[in-house]
């Protein structure tokens, strides 16, 4: 008898397809994670008053910014037009045109970035201590210690709005999944909530006992998260206002914090040189990992969530197995990389295995980004 092929429902398909994806998540946690290759672009200033305050990656990796100490912003453009350029350094500008408006190259003419490599944005009367581009790469925010935030057109290098509402410097500023909405950290022991339309803030969260450093959002755009120098964490319902988790058990102020692409655990990282691992279902802490000889500056998930980087003041960027059981440090660390006199401030993975690194040196050489 000839035999005859038996077709599978929909049903029948997806139970194959499920414990195919279940035996496959069990295979991969089996076995660590690849470690990324690293790239590091180090700002090098003259002096102080030069000094590099805060830096971010635009989510194309194309574009990043670092905020200085003399309330200027600088951007760099990173396709390869503009690696091309043969003048690698570029001068600070000397005087500005209007309040927040105007984008100054080293001829002190308006122009793109992607006509130079390289903008100057002016507008601020306070060091820039954070900066954060939107998911599309068009908008960045910057926060400074002027008590404002102010929201820059990338693409025409001009100030578009500056945001007042906080009575302290302002420390941290992060835009929501959605761009829409962002969000700002305060040494006035606040965060509020921010649409870009208005200038007044739709809410503002108060419970921290001391500044709030850092501020996140949710992947899923329905909360932030706050780490704050009375060495704690906050999660905040954005519908409602309220705390709805509140984890302690750090010993030092919260510099920098991260969620994982599930949006079911977070990563902190402090003055107490220690990288921990909350589970936002719970409040409680899963995991610590140590190792750094200095304070905690940044923290980035890999784009599939088994790896965690860390850099330190110490002038390290380690990557963590976040899949690991708990162990020794050694049995959870990928991968260690000393980056000599630069302090790494910003780290970004991208999707091909990549780990983006921006740092200050402590070198005294004109501004300039190298690789």
């Amino acid at each position: 008898a000839t035999p005859t092929a038996t077709a599978q429902g929909p049903s029948a398909q997806s139970a194959h397809l499920s414990e195919f994806r279940e035996k496959l998540s069990l295979a991969s946690s089996l076995l660590n994670p690849s470690p990324p290759s690293l790239a590091l672009y180090t700002c090098e200033t003259q002096d102080d008053l030069q000094g590099v305050h805060s830096a971010s990656y635009s989510s194309t990796a194309r574009l990043f910014c670092c905020g200085m100490a003399d309330s200027s912003l600088h951007l760099w453009s990173l396709s390869p037009s503009a690696m091309e350029v043969p003048q690698a350094t570029f001068d600070l500008i000397q005087g500005a045109g209007p309040e927040g408006q105007g984008c100054y190259n080293e001829t002190g003419s308006t122009s793109a970035v992607r006509d130079t490599g390289h903008a100057c944005l002016m507008g601020h009367h306070g060091p820039v201590y954070g900066t954060c581009f939107s998911n599309s790469g068009g908008h960045l925010l910057s926060a400074s210690e002027d008590c404002c935030v102010r929201l820059w057109d990338v693409k025409k290098a001009s100030n578009l709005v500056c945001y007042r509402g906080h009575a302290y410097p302002v420390w941290n500023v992060a835009f929501s999944p959605v761009d829409v909405y962002f969000a700002s950290a305060s040494y006035d022991k606040t965060a509020r909530l921010w649409c870009t339309d208005s200038v007044y803030p739709l809410r503002i969260f108060a419970g921290h006992t001391a500044g709030v450093d850092v501020v996140q959002f949710h992947p899923n755009g329905q909360y932030i998260a706050t780490g704050s120098s009375d060495h704690t964490c906050r999660l905040w319902d954005l519908q409602s206002g309220h705390c709805v988790r509140l984890m302690s058990g750090s010993k030092g102020p919260i510099n920098c914090l991260s969620f994982s692409p599930s949006g079911k655990v977070f990563a902190t990282g402090g003055e107490d040189c220690s990288v921990r691992l909350w589970d936002l279902g719970s409040g409680e802490m899963v995991k610590e990992f140590q190792g750094h000889n200095g304070p905690i500056v940044s923290l980035a998930y890999s784009p599939d969530g088994t790896m965690l980087a860390s850099s330190c003041h110490g002038n390290q960027i380690k990557i963590w197995n976040v899949k690991s059981p708990s162990g020794s440090p050694k049995s959870m660390e990928l991968s260690s990389h000393s980056t000599g006199r630069t302090t790494a401030l910003c780290l970004s993975f991208t999707h091909r295995n990549c780990l983006l690194a921006i740092g200050k040196s402590d070198r005294t050489e004109s501004l300039a980004y190298r690789s």
